[in-house]
């Protein structure tokens, strides 16, 4: 990574200022000479008239003197001068260490994050790559380099869909796409990719981060099948929060099948769980929610009590409800 230098325009205002005292202490030094030249030669002149003395021997040595304290004033300047550009030259160094020192840090944390950050060009072509290559594609980073991003995407559909959006919005946030590795082997990657530009705004290419998610991606395809045989048996799964009238926040479809009701009656909040228990039932199912909900040991427990349906038949359920727990044992649902 290449070390930059930052143009200080306050460093360079201060630099200006040195030079402008200086040329003017030199300014006064001339004026101080040339002052004490007419006052001498005004001397001089009363002296010649009073005493008749030579002008010569007199006018040298104040001009001397006048030349004298031109210096003196123009060396003390070229010390101030010297002394604010040192010290201006030290703040220089001390910016450009801490941004080398940051850049530094930076890199680190890129080359030493589980994910795969980088940079291709106009033409596809892999410009930089970090040291996680490896791991995820089994490629090292001098084999990656210069490699057509195209060839690792087992869909080349997607690959397409990819670049359309980023020409539309500059921008894709976890961009889910299937990848090969070096041995033939495939994994499912997340991309957050977005183009970067130079100073005039021209494209030059994309950067990006990839994420293993292979693992995320075959729990929800767990899921989705878990999903389907329960939306195909009698069994009804419901996920509801610890609140008052217990509010539904997750239901599976085949609700409609046994109680009539959609998903999104409950979802929306137009009809809670307390509103389908018989009024015969409530108090008791309230206890025993209440009792089982005491203290952290409980996660588990039965109860039989009716339901009443949409169409306004009672059912009997059994009711097994697992209790989910916050990290500090407080119940979430």
């Amino acid at each position: 990574m290449k070390q930059k230098t930052v143009p200080s325009r306050r460093i360079l205002q201060g630099l200006y200022s040195s030079k402008r005292i200086a040329f003017l202490l030199f300014l006064a030094a001339l004026f101080l000479g040339l002052a004490n030249v007419f006052f001498a030669q005004a001397a001089i002149g009363a002296e010649i008239a009073a005493k008749k003395v030579e002008i010569i021997p007199g006018w040298f040595e104040n001009v001397g003197w006048g030349v004298v304290f031109a210096l003196v004033f123009l060396f003390l300047g070229i010390i101030i001068v010297r002394l604010r550009l040192q010290r201006k030259n030290r703040e220089l160094l001390a910016v450009n260490e801490k941004l080398k020192s940051a850049e530094e840090k930076y890199r680190q944390m890129v080359e030493d994050s589980p994910d795969l950050h980088y940079r291709i060009d106009r033409e596809g072509k892999i410009s930089y790559v970090s040291h996680a290559v490896r791991k995820l594609s089994g490629y090292t980073v001098e084999e990656a380099l210069g490699m057509q991003m195209a060839d690792f995407y087992i869909n080349s559909e997607k690959r397409e869909k990819l670049l359309s959006a980023l020409e539309k919005d500059g921008y894709v946030n976890d961009f889910i796409a299937q990848l090969k590795r070096k041995d033939g082997s495939t994994w499912w990657a997340s991309e957050n990719v977005q183009v970067y530009k130079d100073s005039h705004g021209t494209i030059l290419g994309f950067k990006g981060i990839t994420r293993d998610v292979t693992e995320r991606i075959k729990a929800e395809k767990n899921l989705k099948e878990n999903y389907s045989i329960i939306n195909q048996s009698l069994a009804i799964t419901f996920l509801w929060k610890n609140e008052t009238d217990w509010p539904v926040q997750c239901v599976s479809e085949n609700l409609v099948d046994v109680f009539g009701y959609t998903a999104e009656e409950f979802l929306s909040g137009v009809i809670s769980y307390a509103d389908i228990i018989h009024p015969d039932d409530f108090q008791r199912v309230s206890e025993e929610v209440a009792t089982h909900s005491e203290g952290e040991k409980t996660n588990r427990f039965n109860q039989e009590y009716r339901i009443i349906t949409k169409g306004g038949t009672t059912i009997w359920i059994d009711d097994r409800t697992l209790i989910r727990r916050n990290k500090h044992g407080e119940i979430t649902h």
